[in-house]
């Protein structure tokens, strides 16, 4: 019996290297500017471009009850998951190291600019899909992994991460920032692609640390990408 290969369907292919990119999240339209002046690879300017992982996981987050939960995305490149959090009426900090700043702030601004009119515009400063939205319930921080860098940072009922595991070499200081931000109650929503990276590493080393994990079912994921390599998994402290 021949296997029968997964076919690419992401509605959103075509703009993959386009300057702005509209995504469809919570019936509210975000439009997401990438930086693409500079080469992106694996290794190097990761967070300019809106990866698959980040239109998958944003698209999950309907599943999860995010109102009024305190929320924290680690790696959160140009903002789409973060800001799709907050349209579910999460309170959400977005966090990326230095050089990525400056195009999540872009991004956040816009975007919580344009919803917030749009729905002062439709119904008289209540939200579209009935949960209020406040622009100070979303916020931007500088964040390098590590115990020695997140000592300012409390702790956060949901913590988010999309494609974030395929770099090895990160993982220690992933899991110290992972133990500082996360209680007993703490869930952790974090999808990936199986890249051959060392992906596997990460989780070894999150058990080995007090952590358990829960593979979610790809039919949970959107239609297009349920036979795909991506994958979402749910960390807890043990």
């Amino acid at each position: 019996m021949s296997l029968v290969p997964w076919v690419y369907k992401n509605i959103y292919v075509d703009q993959k290297y386009s300057q702005s990119r509209d995504y469809l999240i919570n019936n509210y339209l975000l439009k997401i500017k990438q930086k693409l002046d500079n080469e992106i690879t694996l290794h190097q300017n990761t967070g300019n471009l809106v990866w698959d992982g980040a239109y998958i996981l944003s698209k999950y987050l309907y599943r999860l009850k995010l109102k009024n939960k305190k929320c924290i995305e680690l790696g959160c490149g140009t903002g789409l998951v973060g800001l799709s959090a907050w349209t579910y009426g999460a309170d959400v900090t977005l966090t990326d190291i230095e050089d990525v700043i400056p195009l999540v702030e872009e991004n956040v601004n816009t975007n919580v600019e344009k919803v917030l009119k749009e729905i002062d515009n439709n119904n008289n400063n209540q939200s579209i899909n009935g949960v209020k939205l406040f622009k100070e319930n979303i916020r931007i921080k500088t964040l390098n992994w590590g115990a020695s860098n997140c000592k300012d940072l409390d702790t956060f009922d949901i913590v988010f991460g999309s494609e974030i595991l395929y770099y090895a070499k990160s993982h220690k200081a992933l899991i110290e920032t992972l133990q500082h931000i996360c209680n007993e109650n703490t869930l952790c929503v974090f999808i990936y692609k199986t890249r051959n990276l060392g992906e596997e590493n990460f989780f070894e080393l999150a058990k080995n640390e007090g952590f358990n994990i829960e593979y979610i079912d790809n039919k949970k994921l959107i239609a297009e990408f349920q036979e795909s390599e991506y994958h979402i998994i749910y960390l807890k402290k043990s």
